[in-house]
């Protein structure tokens, strides 16, 4: 169904939002037909729930940069906290709360706003925040490209 880790944990945080019930219409001849080839609203969703648990299942900072690079602004902060926490600080980032921010940051412009640093410095920020981020993430896509059966991104 998915080609690697990433649409499937893609897939699995699209699904959250989503209801299984729409506001469709039953009648009697409807509600009743279903053809056994197709998938339902459950199926997606029971789907999206056993991805999320092999997630779960991660050690924390796999879990937190999972959330990190597909989570909602709320999940990134929390993220970005655990990602912080015994991580040495970049070359121009001066405190914890910055280097929270700068793991937050969604684009190197947002980066260089956020910790009042020039692009040029911003990219060199991103480039280590990466470095802290990156092998989590990885070690992620593994973890549920191994449980899906298919070879890791």
């Amino acid at each position: 169904m998915f080609r690697d880790a990433d649409q499937a944990i893609r897939f699995a945080f699209a699904m959250r939002g989503k209801t299984v019930l729409s506001r469709m219409r039953f009648s009697p001849s409807v509600a009743g037909r279903s053809s056994p080839d197709k998938l339902t609203m459950y199926d997606f969703h029971a789907m999206a729930a056993m991805i999320h648990a092999v997630i779960n299942r991660q050690p924390l900072k796999q879990q937190a940069a999972v959330l990190l690079h597909y989570g909602n602004k709320q999940e990134r902060m929390m993220a970005a906290e655990i990602l912080a926490k015994g991580s040495a600080l970049p070359k121009f980032i001066g405190n914890r709360d910055q280097l929270r921010s700068a793991i937050a940051s969604r684009t190197v412009r947002e980066l260089a706003k956020e910790c009042s640093l020039t692009q040029y410095r911003a990219w060199k920020v991103r480039r280590e925040v990466w470095g802290i981020v990156g092998p989590h993430l990885i070690a992620a896509h593994e973890r549920v490209a191994e449980w899906m059966g298919v070879a890791p991104d």
